[in-house]
This record gives C-alpha cells, sequence and structure tokens, in this order.
C-alpha cells in the first residue's frame, strides 16, 4: 500500500512538473495572451556572441520563460481570484481596489498626485500657462485656433469610491492649473472638472450607467459627450471669429448597451473578465450629422479617424488626443464639418500644418501635467534694411536712472559711456544689460535694429518679456550669431504682446563690448 501511495506521489509531482511544458507544447501561441496586459512578450534572445552578450542572456532567458510558461494563464487567473477573494485586493502594484470594487489606476505617480503630495515646482502653473500661450499664438500666427483639453483622471472625478485612506492631503497638479485658469480666463485650456462633475448627476448605478468606466482608466462615451459640449463652449468664448456653433442637446441622443463589450477595463490584464463585469453603453446623437469615413472609427484602438458632414459645422477641425481621445471623437464631429482625429502622444507641427485645419483640439490626460509642457516659438526673423525701415516707429518709455542712452545695467554689470552715442560693457562672459522699453505697437510685436561689436565670435542671447507673463523666462531667450567686429542685424521677435525691456548678454566670451546701436520698431506694418 505504501509503494503505490509513493508512486503516486511521483507520478503527481512528476505530472506538475510536466504540464507547463505539455500544456505550452500544445498550445504554443498561449502566451500572446500577454498582450491583454498591454505589454508585449519576451522574445527568445539570440544566441551570445561576446561576453557582454553572455551575462545579459541568463536574465533575458529567464524573461522569456516566465512569458512563454505552459499554464502561465490559468495558474495566473487563480493567483488573481485568490487574492481578490480571500485578500480583496489587487495583485498589480499599479492597480488599487476602490469601493465596490472599482479599480484604479496609480502607476505614473497617479496615487502621490491625487492625495496631493507630490513635489511641485512653485512655478509649475505660470510655466504651463505660459507654454500654452505659446502654442496658441504660434498657431494664431498660421490662422489655427487652438484649445487645450485635460481630462480629469477617474479619482478626480469619483473620489469617494477611492477606499478608505485614500483621501486627498493637499491640493493636485490640476487643481492648481485650474487656479491658474480662474486668474487668466484668457488661457486657451478648458477645466472639464465641473461639466464630469454635473454629469455624474446622470449616472444610473442600479443599471451600471457611470461617466467613468468602473474597472478601467477612462471616462465613457456619455462623458465624451459632455466634454466635448465643453470643448465647443469654451472655443466660442476665446474665439468669437469662429461662429456659432450648432445645438446638440442630450435629448437628441440615445444609450445603447454593447453586451460583452471589453472596452476599458483591467479585468482582462487580470484574466478575469469573464467575473468582473461592467456594463458598456454607447452614447450619441440619434440621427449623426457627421457620418464616419473610417469603418473601424467605433473601435477605442483606432487610431486614426475622420468624419464629415455633407453640410453645416464649424470648419475643419483636428483633435490630437491620448487614450482618452476615442470616447470625444465622434461627439465632436458632431460640430465640424470635418473632424480628424490621430491618437499621438506628442503635438506634431508638420502633420497639425498638412492637415490645415482651422480648429486645432489637444486632449491629454491628466497624468501629462507631471511632464514639462512642450513650448512653441517661432526663431529669430531676420529683416532686410528696407523692410525694416518701413515699420512705425515706437515711442520709448522713461528710462531709468541709471541707463545711459536707454542702456541700464543689469544684476551688478558695469557700463559707461563710449564715443557718440555708444556704450561700452566689460564682460567676463556672463554680463548682461536692459535695453529701455517701448510703448507696444499694433499687435505687440517688436522689430530691432542692433549694432554690436564684439571682441571675439560668440553667441549674444536677448530675452523678452510679454503682458500675460512679465518675467524674463529661460525659454523666451533668443540667440544671435556674432562675428569679430562689428555686428548689424534687423530683426523682429516671434510673439507678440512684448512689452518693457529687453534683456541682452551680448556675448558669451570675455572682453568688451560696444553696443553702438539699438532701437525698435513696430514689428506689423
Amino acid at each position: 500500500m505504501r509503494t503505490r501511495c509513493d508512486l503516486f506521489v511521483v507520478l503527481g509531482f512528476a505530472a506538475a512538473l510536466l504540464a507547463p511544458a505539455l500544456a505550452w507544447r500544445l498550445e504554443p501561441g498561449a502566451w500572446y495572451e500577454l498582450q491583454r496586459e498591454n505589454r508585449r512578450p519576451a522574445a527568445f534572445p539570440a544566441l551570445p556572441g561576446s561576453l557582454a552578450e553572455l551575462q545579459q542572456f541568463p536574465a533575458a532567458a529567464e524573461a522569456w520563460h516566465t512569458d512563454t510558461f505552459g499554464l502561465r494563464s490559468p495558474l495566473l487567473r487563480l493567483d488573481n481570484l485568490l487574492a481578490l477573494r480571500l485578500w480583496h485586493k489587487l495583485p498589480s502594484q499599479t492597480l488599487l481596489l476602490g469601493r465596490e470594487d472599482w479599480i484604479f489606476y496609480t502607476g505614473e505617480d497617479s496615487r502621490t498626485v491625487w492625495r496631493g503630495l507630490y513635489p511641485v515646482p512653485p512655478d509649475f502653473a505660470p510655466n504651463w500657462a505660459a507654454a500654452l500661450r505659446s502654442r496658441a499664438a504660434w498657431y494664431a500666427r498660421r490662422g489655427i485656433a487652438y484649445l487645450c483639453v485635460i481630462a480629469p483622471n477617474k479619482e478626480t472625478v469619483y473620489p469617494d469610491m477611492l477606499p478608505p485612506g485614500e483621501e486627498a492631503l493637499g491640493p493636485t497638479l490640476l487643481e492648481r492649473l485650474g487656479d491658474e485658469l480662474v486668474l487668466h480666463p484668457d488661457l486657451p485650456l478648458v477645466d472639464l472638472r465641473a461639466a464630469l462633475a454635473d454629469e455624474r448627476r446622470h449616472d444610473r448605478p442600479e443599471e451600471g450607467d457611470y461617466s467613468y468606466h468602473p474597472l478601467g482608466s477612462h471616462w465613457t462615451s456619455r462623458a465624451g459627450w459632455r466634454a466635448a459640449q465643453a470643448i465647443v463652449q469654451r472655443l466660442a468664448q476665446l474665439y468669437p471669429e469662429l461662429g456659432r456653433f450648432d445645438e446638440f442637446a442630450r435629448e437628441d441622443c440615445v444609450s445603447v448597451e454593447r453586451p460583452g463589450s471589453l472596452d476599458d477595463t483591467w479585468a482582462g490584464s487580470l484574466h478575469l473578465e469573464d467575473l468582473y463585469t461592467q456594463r458598456v453603453r454607447s452614447f450619441g446623437a440619434r440621427a449623426p450629422r457627421a457620418e464616419s469615413c473610417t469603418p473601424a472609427s467605433e473601435d477605442v484602438h483606432t487610431s486614426d479617424c475622420l468624419f464629415e458632414r455633407s453640410e453645416g459645422g464649424a470648419g475643419r477641425v483636428l483633435l490630437l488626443h491620448d487614450s482618452f481621445g476615442p470616447w470625444l471623437r465622434a461627439p465632436l464631429a458632431e460640430y465640424a464639418s470635418r473632424l480628424r482625429s490621430i491618437w499621438d502622444a506628442d503635438l506634431p507641427t508638420e502633420s497639425v500644418l498638412a492637415e490645415a485645419p482651422r480648429i486645432l483640439v489637444e486632449v491629454r490626460s491628466e497624468r501629462r501635467l507631471l511632464q514639462g509642457p512642450l513650448w512653441f516659438y517661432d526663431p529669430l526673423e531676420l529683416l532686410e534694411a528696407e523692410s525694416y525701415a518701413a515699420l512705425p516707429e515706437l515711442a520709448r518709455l522713461p528710462a531709468s536712472p541709471e541707463s545711459i542712452g536707454g542702456i541700464a545695467p543689469f544684476a551688478g554689470s558695469r557700463i559707461e559711456r563710449g564715443s557718440g552715442e555708444s556704450v561700452r560693457l566689460t564682460s567676463d562672459g556672463s554680463a548682461r544689460v536692459l535695453l529701455d522699453g517701448w510703448q507696444p505697437g499694433p499687435g505687440g510685436r517688436l522689430a530691432l535694429h542692433l549694432v554690436v561689436r564684439a571682441p571675439a565670435a560668440t553667441l549674444a542671447a536677448i530675452w523678452y518679456q510679454t503682458r500675460a507673463e512679465p518675467r524674463f523666462h529661460p525659454r523666451r531667450r533668443n540667440l544671435l550669431q556674432l562675428e569679430a567686429g562689428t555686428n548689424e542685424f534687423f530683426l523682429r521677435l516671434p510673439e507678440s504682446g512684448i512689452q518693457g525691456p529687453l534683456l541682452f548678454k551680448p556675448g558669451e566670451q570675455p572682453g568688451e563690448y560696444v553696443i553702438e546701436r539699438f532701437e525698435a520698431r513696430s514689428g506689423q506694418p
């Protein structure tokens, strides 16, 4: 009897060892289920051809074995199910189980952000505001109305569904940027928090109808429709020249349930999509005015979609978006004569200019605020002397007491009068001076005539400030290439709204610099 029991133990142990290998042989493509975990499976590493590759081979082979392990999905499913049923927690470090089994994403510092614990630089909101203005100005010079949309994270709209102990202890990044919008209502930004909080009044929990997917990270199509309304209202405020947008009421929409849909759910990556389900609905116009020209436009993974209306609409709209965009493109298309939506993590200017839209809507998730803002500037524009002479002259603002001929020392630099109207500056390579300001002309753009004598070939730098941001920001640093000897420039600064004095660093080489002449004219003819 004991021998028979030992035999069963040995056979059972051998079966347990061989089962994964047998499963792998019977279903060799099973590891591609890893795609549900939003990552690619590790490939089998190439045989090492050097000592360095040999040292890396074991770890790479182990990663491949982990991803191709037979019975991997059933075993992961069992482990995840036990963690949920026994411990009421999620096994992933980037997922958090909330109230009523809601799932929240905690990756990319989301947890520290929503609790207000993320270390925020003092100039976070002003930097973002200035960057958004630079984008709007850059596109405006090309006839494009620009609007940035920050899609709130799920926990921003549903903080009450977070588990106990996850309450906010300070302001979030979006709250700080929202405060900046209150101070500067002309920012090309729409704050969707109020609109989406109001949209929650239309939630029907008993039917699983919410503004955000309980098991995912994104808003539902109903919230996308409400976001489209808020976007259009904001565009009308900022750009009245766009004209009146069509009305699009809730009564004109219909909600249709999509049974079995796996749109935006973490249950698939946990291998529990049959046990943890959510009800998904499409919400949109009962009689759509915009027609999709892309067969797979309803698929949230489609990265490039086109919608067109036979008549009406507010012109050509380009929607650049991240993962929140798929639920926004159809309702926003109802307001456009033509809408193209592109899923792109960046802001590709070449694609935008090639599309030639009248309106550009950029949609980024709240998590995008963790990254530094992207600034847009044209380079300094060199002018011909005749073109500069044809520009209107500007009146100078009163000179400061320590200035010489409209040039004042800055941060301890020392200047002295040269021959004629020139001003001499002895520099160690870091000295800077202030060039007195002028009454801004039409449009606030500024053109300069500058004559500088340099001791050697070097780079000069000009900083300017604007009415919207009266400070010399490092990103408003414009460079000029100087040769040894006398250099003469006629140039136009890139932005509008320039005011106050300019900050000028004549060069990076030590020696004596002579500013022989400087004059400003209106940058607009």
